[in-house]
């Protein structure tokens, strides 16, 4: 009779996966919460359990969870023999997803007055960590897409964000954010003194020879 080598009671040992939002800061599990599981027999239980060192993750993207080796006491405490268990460690993911953040070209408006209207503000709105400093940058466009620098003419101009970036110190993390950007409006407007319809100081003589004839007129009708 050939008789079986044993190797072992079948254990797996899982890390758990987890999900964050970015914020600039490192993020693991550890504890209770870090892994499952399953196999243990005879009120066996887990003591001890080691992470990989590569199992944090601190920018937008996955990384794996890794369980290398665990230490597997009775239920006093004691410590169970090695090949008691043929154990299986399976890797759990990290992931960091991107943080939204809105640019938004701020608008603008004034009569006509000879001048360009200038209006140099860009808003956002929360970044994801109070640490981080966002620089962007605009172009301004005519109604026939020509990028000018400042609007002078009546008209409706577009305020475009063009560029900008997102740092923590002097490292950049603009990669970790998704960006979405809302274009401004500068908007020149006839002035009131340029289109008024009022009569003017010296057409006092029109003005009568009007009402003149809107009387006549009115008699006419009658």
């Amino acid at each position: 009779t050939v008789k079986s080598a044993f190797t072992g009671i079948g254990m797996t040992v899982t890390a758990t996966s987890g999900t964050w939002t970015y914020d600039g800061t490192a993020h693991t599990l550890n504890g209770n919460d870090a892994y499952t599981v399953s196999g243990l027999v005879n009120g066996d239980k887990i003591t001890k359990v080691t992470f990989d060192s590569a199992s944090t993750i601190t920018n937008a993207g996955t990384q794996a969870s890794k369980i290398p080796g665990v230490v597997v006491s009775t239920e006093s405490g004691a410590a169970v023999d090695s090949g008691k268990y043929k154990i299986t460690y399976v890797a759990g993911t990290l992931t960091v997803n991107k943080f939204d953040l809105t640019i938004t070209a701020e608008s603008a408006s004034k009569s006509y007055d000879g001048k360009a209207l200038e209006n140099k503000n860009v808003s956002s709105t929360k970044l994801a960590n109070s640490g981080h400093k966002l620089s962007a940058e605009y172009s301004i466009y005519d109604s026939k897409n020509n990028k000018i620098t400042s609007p002078i003419e009546v008209g409706t101009y577009t305020k475009k964000i063009t560029s900008y970036t997102v740092k923590d110190g002097n490292t950049d993390v603009t990669a970790n954010y998704n960006v979405k950007t809302v274009d401004g409006t500068l908007t020149i407007k006839s002035s009131d003194k340029n289109n008024s319809t009022a009569v003017k100081t010296g057409d006092e003589s029109n003005a009568t020879l009007w009402i003149v004839l809107l009387a006549a007129s009115a008699l006419l009708v009658v």
